[in-house]
C-alpha cells in the first residue's frame, strides 16, 4: 500500500512516497532539461553583467555587482580590466581596490590600474621564487637565491626572456598550444604571461603541457 508523506522544511515541502519501506523523492534537483531553452543556453558575461553596471551608478552599487560576479565566477580580472577602461561603467579605481582587499582580484590587475610596484605574490600564477631559481641554473651564480633579487629579473627580464617562473606556466608550451594568441602578440613575450594571468587560467587555458 502507497502512503503519501509531506515533509515540513521551514517553508519547504517534500513529497516523497513510501514504497517497500524506503522514501523515494518524486523529483531530482540534478535532472537536467530535456533540451536547450533561454535557461539552459550560456550568456556571456557582457549580456549577463553589463546591463546591471549600467543601472548601478553609485560605487557601492557596481563594487556589490562585481563582488558577486568574482565570487560566482562569472568575471574574469581581464573582463574586470576591460569594464574599468569602459567609459559608460562606474567601475572606479577604489571599487578594484575593495576587490583586491576582499581578495577577490589579484594585486597584479590592482596594482597594474593603480600604477603601483609589484611584488611576488602579484605574479603567483607565474612565478614561483624558488622554481624559478631552480629552472634556471644560469641565475643561480648570476642572481643569487635571493626571493627579492629572482623577483626583480623575472619582472625585467625573465618575462621577456621567456624563462619559466614555475610549473604553472611555460611560454613554449603556451604558444604552441594557442596559436590564436600569437597571431595577436607575436614576439611580445611578456604579454602571454600577463593573458594568462588576466584571461587564460579563468577561461581554462592549458600553460603546463602540450594539449592532445
Amino acid at each position: 500500500m502507497k502512503k503519501k508523506i509531506v515533509i515540513r522544511t521551514g517553508t519547504a515541502f517534500l513529497t516523497c512516497l513510501m514504497l517497500a519501506g524506503s522514501l523515494m523523492p518524486v523529483m531530482k534537483a540534478e535532472a537536467a532539461a530535456a533540451y536547450d531553452s533561454e535557461y539552459t543556453q550560456k550568456s556571456n558575461w557582457e549580456d549577463l553583467i553589463l546591463p546591471a553596471l549600467k543601472k548601478a551608478t553609485d560605487t557601492n552599487g557596481v563594487y556589490r555587482q562585481l563582488k558577486l560576479s568574482c565570487q560566482y565566477g562569472t568575471l574574469s580580472e581581464g573582463n574586470i580590466k576591460h569594464l574599468y577602461e569602459m567609459t559608460d561603467v562606474n567601475v572606479s579605481l577604489d571599487v578594484i581596490r575593495r576587490l583586491y582587499e576582499d581578495g577577490l582580484v589579484s594585486g597584479y590587475l590592482y596594482k597594474t590600474l593603480a600604477n603601483l610596484s609589484y611584488c611576488a605574490s602579484d605574479f603567483s600564477v607565474v612565478f614561483d621564487a624558488t622554481e624559478y631559481y631552480n629552472n634556471n641554473p644560469d641565475l643561480q651564480t648570476a642572481v643569487g637565491s635571493d626571493a627579492e633579487a629572482l623577483f626583480q629579473h623575472f619582472l625585467n627580464n625573465g618575462m621577456q626572456e621567456g624563462r619559466s617562473g614555475n610549473s604553472e606556466f611555460n611560454l613554449s608550451v603556451y604558444k604552441e598550444n594557442y596559436p590564436d594568441l600569437v597571431k595577436v602578440y607575436g614576439n611580445d613575450n611578456p604579454s602571454y604571461y600577463t593573458h594568462y594571468m588576466l584571461y587564460g587560467k579563468a577561461e581554462g587555458r592549458i600553460a603546463d603541457k602540450l594539449k592532445d
